[in-house]
Parts: structure tokens; C-alpha cells; sequence
């Protein structure tokens, strides 16, 4: 009861802090954007689309600018581009911003914690994304952090991993993607949590086959086994996973050794988009009809008022004023999300 009230005096308004956080929603989220990959130098068409998007919270999901330096002058000056957008001022004038990050603004492609520079990348990151000073997120070692949102009959739980502080090489034996650390933590918010949802995002595939030349759990054998059983272990209520990185939006589905079918939705691409020579390959993982080679975002919406929990994944798009992909899912009695 203590955290909880401190939370709420701390935040105040519209938001409060609950355990990890300092971001939390107090009505039932019916709505939240999401989107990664932004280079910060190119042009920016998407943000008045999503400005006038209804929403509760815009999510980053990683490579939120493009840094690609150890450099801390250089670090600094590359966030405060996008901090310096008009459109994006006014983004964080209007609405919660949570996020994550992955390599490009971590620092250096492909990195992980043998990044020199990661202790100052991650108190960056902390200041673009304006993470309160007392919070624990800066405590940790990485900046992986949960949202708890919504009323309790109603709460969704959002989970920002981060892949990139503690990760070890793929081709280490003992190969671990989050240190032993955010591994407990994760435990703890999956068997703590009465979130009828739960939304985990990694900045990287956690469902794709292993892609030459991308990066995807599969690679990492002991860490993809470690989370398949943790999430057999607690078979959170309504678990989706949300990623970026590829530079395209789409979907994929696979059927995890428990037996469920879990759905993965990302949203790649603010400013780029993967180049024509790899787009059969990705559609070949992804199917045509779940991949979508445009500037993009990402919208989920949940319907809580006509029976069984309802949700809709959309992905916007600069040249179309309708989605350009959606998929639609109803919460079966067991927690599970089927496809409409």
C-alpha cells in the first residue's frame, strides 16, 4: 500500500508510478502506438499522422535515433536531434512516452555488454526518455523496466526488456541475453502480475527462424529456452509480443514448446524501410499478407466491453489513410489470444 500511495503522489495527474515505473494509466487502455527505427537526420513524415492518432501512450521499441558512436559529445548531439524536432516536442507535450531501446542508440550495431560506453548510453537514454531521477529503473543494471495500467478488473502490463546491457555473444556456451539479474526481475513480473494482457516487448525477433545477417532469440539457444520456459512456467493472460528492428511491419505466429500459439507484432521503419533485395526473404518468413514495406507505426486497440477481451493490431502508414495491415484477436477463456 506504501509504494502504491507514494506512486501516486509522486506522478500525479493523469499518471502514476506502480513498482517499476513512473508511467502508469489509471482508466482502461483501449489504445497505444507504437514504432521504432528512426533516423533522426531523415525526414520525419509520420509524426503529424501520429499526433492525431487517438491514443493513451506512444512506445518506442528501439534504434529511437541512430547514435552509432562511443563518442559522448556525439551521443549526446544525436538524441538531442530528435529532441530538437518541433513535431516531437509536441508528442511529449501531448501524451506519455515510454520505450526501450536497441543498437543503433545503444551505440554500436549488433552490441551488447561489451559496449564501453553502456553505463552512459543508459543514463542517455534515461534523460531522452525522461525518466525521473529516484526511479529504480536507474538503478538497474540496463534500463528494462513494466507498466502496470488500467483498473485491476481491467490492467494490461507492458514489459520493456532490454537485449542489449548484459548480452553475451550468441556463440558464447553459456549464452544469455538479459544477465542473470533482469532474468529474475522478468520471473517476478510474470508471477506477480493479475494483468488480463500482458505486452512484452524486445527490441529484437523473439518468434523469427534464425535470418543471416539479423539478430533473433533462436540464435541465442539458451536464452530462447530460458524464456520459453518461464513463459510455460506462468502462461501470463494474454501475452503478445511487440518488436521492431527489421525495418518493415508485420506478424508472425509460432507455437511455443507448451504447446500455445503466440503472436509476435512489430513496427519498423519511422524513416526507413528494408531494402528491395532482402523483401522476398522477409516475406518468406513473414507471408505476404503479413508484411508491409512502408514508412509505419503501429496501433494497438483493446475492446473491453463486448464479452471476451478484443484486439486489434494496426499498422499506419504515410502514404494511406487507412491501415495498411490489421489483424484482429479475441482472449479465449484460458488467456490465450486466437486470430479472428
Amino acid at each position: 500500500m506504501l509504494k502504491q500511495f507514494m506512486a501516486i503522489i509522486s506522478a500525479g495527474l493523469a499518471c502514476s508510478a506502480v513498482a517499476n515505473s513512473t508511467v502508469t494509466i489509471s482508466e482502461p487502455v483501449t489504445e497505444f502506438v507504437f514504432a521504432s527505427c528512426n533516423r533522426q537526420h531523415n525526414p520525419q513524415p509520420l509524426w503529424k499522422k501520429i499526433l492525431a492518432e487517438p491514443k493513451q501512450f506512444f512506445m518506442w521499441g528501439g534504434d529511437n535515433v541512430y547514435v552509432n558512436s562511443s563518442n559522448p559529445e556525439v551521443m549526446k548531439n544525436e538524441y538531442q536531434v530528435l529532441l530538437n524536432n518541433p513535431e516531437y516536442q509536441a508528442l511529449q507535450a501531448q501524451t506519455p512516452i515510454i520505450g526501450t531501446w536497441d543498437d543503433h542508440d545503444y551505440g554500436a550495431d549488433n552490441s551488447g555488454g561489451e559496449f564501453a560506453m553502456k553505463e552512459f548510453s543508459r543514463d542517455l537514454f534515461f534523460n531522452f526518455i525522461a525518466e525521473p531521477a529516484a526511479t529504480v529503473r536507474r538503478q538497474r543494471s540496463g534500463i528494462y523496466t513494466a507498466y502496470t495500467m488500467g483498473p485491476l478488473d481491467q490492467q494490461i502490463k507492458v514489459i520493456l526488456l532490454d537485449t542489449r546491457y548484459n548480452r553475451t555473444s550468441s556463440s558464447d556456451p553459456n549464452d544469455n541475453i538479459l544477465g542473470e539479474e533482469q532474468w529474475q526481475w522478468l520471473e517476478r513480473e510474470f508471477a506477480t502480475s493479475k494483468a488480463r494482457a500482458h505486452f512484452l516487448v524486445s527490441s529484437f525477433s523473439v518468434l523469427s527462424p534464425s535470418l543471416l545477417g539479423g539478430e533473433q532469440w533462436i540464435s541465442w539457444k539458451k536464452s530462447y529456452a530460458r524464456l520459453a520456459q518461464l513463459i510455460a512456467a506462468y502462461q501470463p493472460s494474454g501475452l503478445v509480443i511487440l518488436t521492431g528492428d527489421r525495418h518493415f511491419a508485420g506478424m508472425l505466429s509460432k507455437q511455443l514448446p507448451n504447446g500455445v500459439t503466440y503472436y509476435e507484432l512489430m513496427a519498423s521503419g519511422l524513416t526507413h524501410v528494408a531494402k528491395p533485395i532482402l523483401r522476398p526473404i522477409l516475406r518468406n518468413i513473414y507471408g505476404d499478407e503479413n508484411a508491409v514495406f512502408e514508412l509505419n507505426y503501429g496501433k494497438i486497440v483493446l475492446d473491453w466491453d463486448h464479452g471476451p477481451l478484443e484486439m486489434r493490431f494496426q499498422v499506419h502508414t504515410d502514404t494511406s489513410l487507412q491501415p495498411a495491415l490489421e489483424r484482429r484477436f479475441s482472449l479465449d477463456p484460458n488467456g490465450i489470444w486466437t486470430l479472428n
